[in-house]
């Protein structure tokens, strides 16, 4: 997947060009993935900071497989971040 921002430069190559009719869709997925981050952010900074994990939510715990169980939470909180972050990144692009 190619990068959406030089990270380097921080220019980005998404176009402001998009028809009016989209833009609400195209806020409401932004407005979504960027929520998903700050809950991410805020539930799992202090099981980050502790080492513990957190009683986790059902849409959390139906994504974690027996490998992750044993990850320590600064991995799963990396690794959904990332997620997150790919799906911005489609939301962008589309």
């Amino acid at each position: 997947m190619d990068a959406l921002c030089n990270p380097f430069t921080g220019e980005c190559s998404v176009s402001d060009d998009v028809p009016s009719g989209e833009k609400p869709l195209l806020e409401d997925k932004i407005v979504s993935v960027l929520g998903c981050m700050v809950a991410l952010v805020k539930n799992g900074r202090e099981d980050v900071l502790s080492g513990r994990f957190s009683i986790m939510s059902p849409v959390r715990a139906a994504g974690v497989g027996t490998v992750e169980e044993t990850l320590p939470p600064l991995a799963i909180f990396r690794s959904e971040m990332k997620r997150c972050c790919e799906s911005l990144h489609v939301a962008l692009e589309n």
